[in-house]
């Protein structure tokens, strides 16, 4: 995994919540209510409706640290950061400018689209087994432009990813705000990526049916994931089976490292014993050991805040390479997920 790096940004988190139930209602740009609106808490599977009079109500079962995001057929998306602040939300909706796409004249391809598809796939949704069961049902609303100056390959949608899931059971929506693949030359093969970035909001719908159950497959991939690490942080049971964390070769006490204060709901974690000299930025790196399996965690900030469900607000500056990095779209749950 040397000399590459993966950010994957699904979701901005937000840091205060003061409710557990969203309510609020929706107008079109003739201040005329909107029924039918779907609004998601990103990244989870709850998700509602508004109703004949643009009114809707969200609830969730515990604090979330996400953004709710507002989707209706013609109008752009409405994202609501710390929806959880507020006792009503009125939203204005503003309708999507139509665009019609460019025709441009350009010179040969240098990579068929089967081939930006393929690789497009094994970076976004993983190679896992997981990863591998996902099918994107709306691959034809997918653009690709490979720029051979940069070597970046650029994928975008005006509409939502459609990807079903089924070995974990989830049907979900993905809306694309930034893709790119990085490659080390003119190359269109997965070895040589060095980078890749995705931005965008995500929503689940669990498949679950009484003669169909996803149990064991969602267990496997929470095992050993990002969202276990830091489910398991917050509660000190860091090096009980499961994750060993190692500092410069040795096994080390997560204590000696974290402070971890419990602020209604949330936990406030907060970095010690820094590596960084005091005109550096702050940087602190561990190993990660999980079954026998290595990771690098590298922390980029000295503090940070951590829901109950294990989500943090600091996406950005928290980075994993190694095996842990290897888990993709394909292996995510939702952020609201329960053991």
């Amino acid at each position: 995994m040397t000399g590459k790096y993966f950010l994957f940004f699904c979701c901005l988190l937000s840091l205060n919540v003061f409710s557990q139930t969203i309510k609020g209602v929706i107008y079109d740009e003739q201040k005329q209510p909107v029924p039918g609106a779907e609004l998601y808490l990103d990244g989870t599977s709850l998700w509602t409706v508004s109703n004949d009079n643009g009114q809707f109500e969200l609830n969730a079962e515990q604090k979330i640290n996400t953004k709710l995001v507002v989707n209706y057929l013609g109008y752009t998306s409405q994202i609501i950061i710390n929806p959880f602040e507020q006792d009503f939300i009125t939203i204005h909706l503003v309708p999507k400018e139509t665009k019609l796409k460019e025709v441009t004249i350009k010179s040969k391809e240098v990579f068929k689209r089967d081939e930006k598809f393929q690789v497009f796939c094994e970076q976004f949704l993983g190679t896992t087994d997981a990863g591998k069961s996902c099918k994107i049902l709306n691959k034809e609303d997918l653009d690709f432009f490979y720029n051979t100056k940069s070597n970046r390959l650029i994928v975008s949608s005006e509409v939502p990813i459609r990807i079903l899931n089924q070995a974990l059971g989830y049907e979900i929506e993905f809306s694309l705000k930034k893709f790119y693949i990085n490659f080390r030359y003119k190359s269109i093969k997965s070895q040589d990526v060095i980078a890749w970035m995705i931005m965008g909001t995500t929503a689940y719908k669990d498949l679950t049916t009484p003669d169909k159950s996803y149990t064991a497959a969602r267990k496997k991939s929470y095992s050993g994931s990002q969202m276990q690490f830091y489910r398991k942080l917050i509660h000190h049971k860091l090096g009980t089976n499961n994750f060993k964390l190692l500092k410069n070769g040795r096994l080390c006490n997560p204590d000696d490292y974290f402070t971890i204060a419990d602020n209604n709901g949330y936990y406030d974690v907060s970095l010690k014993n820094s590596t960084s000299k005091a005109a550096e930025p702050f940087k602190q790196s561990f190993t990660l050991e999980y079954q026998g399996k290595t990771s690098e965690i590298t922390f980029n900030t000295p503090a940070f805040t951590i829901d109950n469900l294990g989500n943090n607000s600091a996406f950005g500056e928290i980075n994993f390479t190694g095996e842990i990095s290897k888990n993709r779209a394909g292996d995510l749950l939702p952020l609201d997920y329960r053991e």
